[in-house]
């Protein structure tokens, strides 16, 4: 037994013999391979075995330092440089490089105090002129940084990155014609600089010359598919331009470009808020809300959150980001910022002190006033503001007039809207808070008595209230007698429901609400309309197209209607002019320029044409689903005499291909978890209404329920449809 212990031990010892004899220097060297490789993070391993081994080695901390800001942990790469200059305080590229390393992290005395020291023990260092420059523009102290820029200009005309810098340093002067040549020239004499690239892109933006600084952003990051200010820069254009999915993805590549980058995080938080994506803006405002250290970092969260931002909860996150920013630096930006916020908040009292307190800073300081008297202006119109709300009541129906008559219920649905030019903050139905969507409101109330008062009282944001009363009666009718009923032959076939929802993606951002709002359809189908229904939940195209193949092969009477649902993702390609259903494997748009993995709105026509039921209705709630077809908007309402039986007849004479989606070329909000999108909401209200008195609901009556939904939805006809022709739900 300690034979074969003590071979072990040797065999161990001879594995590690070459780690344990390795020098310093050496450790040194294969570090800076790997680093030269870009595999910063086992260089670091390596640097950091080197200074094991000897603790004063400066140039393994130097390196060391490079790596860790290669990889934005900024704060160790800072200790690390720190540590070279204890070890050679007059080595003028340790100071630089600390300097470098204090402007990522904001501190900008500290790193116009490191940049000064350069310049003292080397005056000819025309990088650490340029990098000075760079902090005093930061600073506004625009003279200096020219100066700066001047001073390497005067030396050697030639320097592109001096260039650039005194190009900025203009342009945030508004002298656009000289920033413009300097920009320019920058990028002419080193044509493969992915920074001045960028930097010039800030010019075409001053100007509002969108579509050119997007493709100014796109040769940079041509130059370096890695530059993460490119991909930040261009996320932050699309963000204003209102491409949130772009401004997503961009953001996204900045952050895996640079994990630590913070300012993306704001950009992917807000793009995604915007696309009713809860968890991921959740995670990216706390991350950013936790590494905050500066009222830079304050002030930006907030006036983005400001800029795209409402409902109160994220709200309040700007509220107490501009609060820390005023209390760290008492500026006219962060009062303004301030103030704007608590205005849009409806606090009116704070508002006016912050927007108060803007003004006299700007007037001390001989600065621009016109935004914070603008505020104050706007602040003194809200306070009077003493109009209330504009209660419409829409169901029941006959409720505006202030009475109506129902045979038999214990509880009734009021259905209504209410605007005000300040916001409606709540709804209260007979006192319980009803369904607040924009302005549109719904709730339930139970019927006390044979005469029951409803009360609908509608409060705005500046505290006044409307009220809207009527009564209920119920009546008990004798019992009617039977009359002779003359049979007619059975006018409707089988009705089917096909429905396709997608929560999850293997490529592409999950949803929230697709499966819930198509389980929520299928339901209402089946129990009200009598419709057999099958839900294919998170299908891949195959599975979609297989499926659709098997309706095709389907028998069908005269009759027979079948309704077929998409919901989950869609995508719209400019170059093929041709819309798309996103199925769970459809890969991202850059890795499938072929769109192969995509079903295409053409082929989707085709499919379901040539499914031979005559009536077929197609509804989809995705994203660009009205390139489905170019066809205008229908609109219309049942319009029939008492002989309810011929006018299912008429409807049903010709062959139906109608399709409603719930926006056009656009992108739509799948809405908040477990409260349907916006389409489907207003879609279910037109199931649930069950057609009316007549129990007959068409198409042009979905399409009143759907009138004040946004983005507006489009209706019309593809393939065989024939002119007359209609889609009816007939209630049991």
């Amino acid at each position: 037994m300690f034979k074969i212990i003590t071979q072990l031990l040797c065999w161990q010892l001879l594995f590690f013999y070459p780690l344990f004899a390795q020098t310093p220097q050496q450790f040194l060297e294969t570090g800076k391979q790997k680093a030269e490789a870009g595999a910063y993070a086992e260089a670091i391993q390596d640097f950091s075995s080197a200074i094991q081994k000897s603790s004063q080695f400066e140039e393994a901390y130097y390196c060391r330092g490079e790596a860790l800001m290669n990889l934005g942990r900024f704060d160790e790469a800072l200790s690390d440089f720190s540590k070279t200059i204890s070890l050679q305080p007059q080595e003028s590229m340790n100071y630089y490089m600390r300097g470098m390393v204090n402007f990522e992290l904001q501190k900008l005395q500290d790193a116009l105090w490191d940049f000064n020291k350069v310049i003292e023990l080397t005056p000819t260092f025309e990088l650490a002129l340029v990098e000075r420059a760079k902090v005093n523009l930061k600073l506004k102290r625009y003279q200096l940084a020219w100066e700066d820029c001047q001073k390497v200009l005067t030396a050697s005309r030639n320097f592109p990155e001096a260039l650039s810098m005194r190009g900025l340093i203009q342009l945030e002067q508004g002298k656009y014609e000289e920033a413009y040549q300097d920009l320019i020239e920058a990028t002419k004499q080193r044509p493969n600089s992915a920074d001045f690239w960028v930097n010039l892109a800030e010019y075409y933006l001053a100007k509002k010359q969108v579509e050119k600084a997007n493709e100014t952003y796109t040769a940079a990051l041509r130059i370096d598919p890695n530059h993460y200010r490119a991909y930040y820069q261009r996320a932050a254009l699309k963000l204003s331009l209102g491409n949130y999915v772009d401004a997503q993805k961009d953001a996204h590549k900045a952050i895996l470009n640079y994990r630590r980058f913070l300012p993306a995080y704001v950009i992917r938080g807000i793009a995604s808020f915007q696309l009713n994506e809860r968890t991921r803006y959740e995670y990216d405002f706390n991350y950013y809300s936790k590494a905050i250290q500066t009222p830079e970092e304050n002030y930006f969260l907030a006036n983005y959150i400001y800029q795209y931002g409402k409902g109160n909860e994220i709200m309040e996150l700007a509220e107490s980001c501009a609060q820390k920013a005023v209390q760290a630096k008492d500026t006219y930006e962060n009062n303004l910022l301030y103030a704007s916020i608590l205005f849009k908040m409806n606090k009116t009292a704070p508002a006016r002190e912050y927007a108060n307190r803007a003004s006299q800073i700007a007037r001390k300081n001989r600065l621009e006033n016109q935004q914070a008297e603008n505020l104050l202006v706007n602040i003194g119109r809200e306070d009077s503001d003493r109009t209330p709300p504009v209660i419409r009541i829409t169901s029941p129906s006959s409720a505006m007039r202030g009475i109506i008559t129902v045979e038999s219920a214990d509880k009734i649905t009021v259905i209504g809207t209410v605007m005000d030019d300040s916001g409606i903050d709540r709804v209260l139905i007979n006192g319980n808070p009803a369904r607040l969507d924009g302005n549109n409101f719904d709730g339930e109330t139970v019927l006390t008595g044979e005469d029951t008062q409803i009360m609908i009282r509608a409060y705005d944001n500046r505290g006044n209230m409307a009220t809207k009363v009527f009564s209920v009666k119920k009546t008990n009718p004798a019992k009617p007698q039977p009359v002779p009923v003359v049979q007619k032959p059975q006018i409707m076939g089988k009705n089917r429901a096909l429905l396709f929802a997608t929560n999850e993606y293997d490529y592409w951002s999950p949803l929230v609400n697709p499966i819930f709002d198509a389980e929520a359809i299928a339901k209402d189908l089946q129990l009200i309309y009598n419709f057999e229904v099958e839900l294919i939940k998170n299908p891949t195209k195959e599975d979609i197209t297989l499926k659709i193949k098997s309706y095709a092969k389907k028998q069908y009477d005269a009759n027979d209607q079948l309704f077929i649902f998409f919901a989950g993702h869609g995508q719209f390609d400019e170059v093929f002019k041709e819309g798309y259903i996103v199925a769970r494997d459809t890969k991202e748009e850059e890795k499938d320029e072929a769109k192969s993995t995509y079903l295409a709105h053409s082929n989707l026509r085709t499919y379901i044409n040539s499914i031979p039921c005559k009536h077929i209705f197609l509804t989809m709630d995705v994203c660009f689903g009205g390139t489905f077809n170019q066809l205008v908007a229908m609109r219309g309402n049942s319009n029939f005499g008492s002989d309810r039986e011929e006018f299912i007849n008429r409807k049903l004479r010709f062959q139906t291909r109608k399709y409603l989606t719930s926006g056009g070329k656009e992108y739509v909000p799948d809405g908040k978890a477990g409260q349907h999108s916006p389409f489907a909401r207003k879609f279910l209200e037109a199931l649930r209404s069950e057609g009316g008195a007549d129990r007959i609901l068409t198409i042009g009556e979905i399409l009143e329920f759907l009138s004040g939904v946004k983005p507006q939805p489009h209706a019309g006809e593809f393939g065989n449809d024939e002119p007359g022709s209609d889609f009816i739900f007939i209630g049991k």
